[in-house]
């Protein structure tokens, strides 16, 4: 397989997994949805990665903005440039033009990127867009996303996004934000509600808050007698809830949706995203980008192979010279398909 053919395959199969989320949180599209992920969605995550991605899909990107404009309210933005800082996202610019455009719409949000270096040479936001002159008349291009160095045409709401549906296993962490609010308490409560007991840094690993926040959030909340402390591991507390009282916040007591450390995976979604783009630009020889690709492999490594929900990707060690290329691509695919239930889609 060459790189290209598998750049491609992989873009189309990162656009089937984002329409997916997106319509399971609420958007509305022109073909159904063929199955459920079965995973509680992580909506900072997920504008994250599709910031990036989506821009190959320009319909998906601005229905995402009509569900962020549609639901602001539940969606945590300090989180979101705190998972920034912390796992090197490459989509910072266009967050914040999306940010700065769904403000536009709703007055009261706070949402706004103070330091961000912008280009002095702007850029097509969209793969598929036409040459823009950058000179052009001022209605022909959208003045907000024009501000942060991108060019496109004007965004409209398409009205296609509603409120996330509260029945819906994976929009438990919604839920539970309507709920408690945008604070470390949905995300302790989500994470509780799937996993037998926790300790404070490994939910703060987890859910990309800091460890400090997690254990003074836990304590608090072990004041109401509804999360536990238990034994110690090592010097390590755990807490637990009680699930059978509780697990119906997940709007499913048979089969609740499971936990997905979504934002370092995501995070190497989009690195293996643009590097393999990057390296398509290339006119090197095969043993050059198998090489580089050995590389990858090693940055992608610590963010895939995590304690839970881990992909685990080739040895480095096992595959010789240029033939490491087609098993990398093989094996990526494979891999990413399955991870993301997408085998028989």
């Amino acid at each position: 397989m060459l790189l290209k053919a598998f750049n491609q395959k992989l873009e189309d199969l990162l656009l089937e997994f984002l329409w997916r989320q997106w319509m399971q949180l609420g958007v509305h599209a022109s073909f159904s949805l063929k199955n459920r992920d079965e995973w509680i969605i992580d909506p900072e995550a997920l504008w994250l990665l599709t910031a990036t991605v989506g821009r190959e899909d320009a319909r998906l990107f601005d229905l995402g903005m009509d569900w962020l404009s549609e639901n602001a309210a539940f969606v945590n933005l300090p989180r979101l440039k705190s998972l920034l800082r912390q796992y090197g996202f490459e989509s910072e610019r266009a967050v914040a033009a999306m940010a700065s455009t769904v403000r536009q719409h709703n007055k009261r949000l706070k949402w706004d990127f103070p330091k961000i270096e912008i280009p002095s040479i702007p850029i097509p936001l969209f793969k598929q867009n036409a040459v823009f002159d950058i000179n052009s008349e001022a209605t022909s291009l959208d003045p907000i996303f024009r501000q942060f160095g991108f060019l496109r045409g004007p965004y409209q709401i398409r009205n296609l996004a509603r409120r996330f549906n509260y029945t819906m296993p994976e929009c438990a962490l919604l839920r539970l934000r309507a709920l408690v609010g945008l604070n470390a308490r949905a995300e302790i409560y989500a994470y509780l509600c799937t996993h037998p007991g926790g300790h404070p840094s490994g939910i703060a690993r987890e859910t990309g808050y800091s460890q400090k926040n997690i254990q003074d959030t836990i304590t608090d909340m072990s004041a109401a007698h509804i999360v536990f402390g238990s034994q110690l591991i090592g010097r390590k507390k755990l807490y637990h809830i009680n699930r059978n009282d509780w697990k119906t916040l997940l709007h499913n007591t048979e089969k609740p949706p499971r936990w997905m450390t979504w934002p370092p995976f995501f995070r190497a979604l989009e690195t293996l995203f643009l590097r393999c783009r990057e390296l398509e630009d290339t006119n090197t020889s095969q043993l050059f980008l198998s090489g580089r690709l050995r590389e990858l492999t090693d940055q992608l490594r610590p963010l895939l192979e995590r304690e839970e929900d881990s992909v685990r990707l080739l040895s480095n060690t096992t595959i010789s010279g240029a033939d490491y290329m087609s098993v990398f691509f093989e094996n990526t695919l494979d891999l990413l398909s399955s991870h993301l239930n997408l085998k028989d889609s």
